[in-house]
């Protein structure tokens, strides 16, 4: 539409609707697909590798049996932290953005009351960092001592013959069980610590700088970023290998190769 103001044309574009709660429900909606989506291909991976239990069953099962409120408890804090960070960068971008204008403006007082709260903010934002590595180190730590706790308990356990089918005596033998307890326990408990802050921190991330997206820049953006996340993630489904078949093949060589090297000792 053109109007003309003095004689002039002027052109009157249409504002994109924003609505951080209109962003929050899409967040929401898109999440759900992606558990859903993330099922299915768990499902379908399962059933192509000739069926059995599925990673997340066994790794839930692992932990039911082993972790307590301990752990819980450590999950809990890191979350806290986790979530904390993401609205610390939240706040670091619109303070940034302040700086900036009070740059453009020159407005000098704004401008150095601006910069006293963001070196402020800096030193919060460092204990917070120090805080997130300490829950990271202090899970990998509880959960890798319940784990081989619980692997002890088992394999010391009175009635059973658990100590001669691990020196494969007898019919049923276990294979590499010294370095199942030594270096697998340790990669799991690495790897599970890992997942949770890798899982945490990117999904507040998205749903927070989903409603920020629909707030300064309307609902389009962000649905378009969802479309696209959607198509590459059904391209890498059916491209990508399988990494986790990949590494436990590569964990039970390692063991193997650890205990061939014993034999020869003995």
């Amino acid at each position: 539409n053109a109007d003309f103001v003095r004689g002039r044309p002027v052109v009157l574009v249409s504002r994109p609707q924003r609505n951080a709660g209109l962003g929050l429900l899409a967040a929401l909606g898109f999440y759900c697909y992606i558990i859903k989506f993330s099922d299915r291909v768990l499902t379908y991976k399962t059933k192509k590798s000739g069926g059995g239990e599925g990673i997340r069953e066994t790794v839930l099962r692992i932990l039911w049996q082993t972790c307590g409120y301990r752990e819980a408890l450590t999950v809990t804090k890191l979350s806290l932290m986790l979530m904390l960070r993401t609205f610390g960068s939240v706040w670091v971008s619109r303070h940034w953005g302040k700086i900036v204008n009070s740059v453009v403006t020159a407005n000098f007082p704004r401008l150095t009351q601006l910069v006293s709260e963001f070196a402020g903010a800096t030193v919060a934002l460092s204990v917070l960092n120090a805080l997130l590595k300490f829950y990271n180190s202090t899970l990998r730590l509880q959960v890798r001592e319940q784990i081989t706790r619980w692997c002890h308990e088992m394999y010391l356990r009175p009635g059973y013959t658990v100590y001669y089918r691990a020196n494969r005596v007898g019919e049923h033998r276990l294979e590499n069980c010294d370095h199942q307890i030594a270096s697998d326990v340790q990669i799991f408990s690495q790897v599970f610590t890992d997942v949770v802050s890798q899982s945490l921190k990117p999904t507040v991330d998205f749903i927070v700088y989903s409603v920020e997206l629909s707030r300064v820049q309307g609902l389009a953006t962000p649905l378009t970023l969802y479309a696209w996340f959607a198509i590459a993630s059904c391209v890498s489904t059916w491209t990508l290998p399988p990494f986790g078949e990949i590494a436990a093949t590569r964990q039970h060589l390692e063991g193997q190769f650890r205990a061939r090297h014993a034999d020869l000792i003995a």
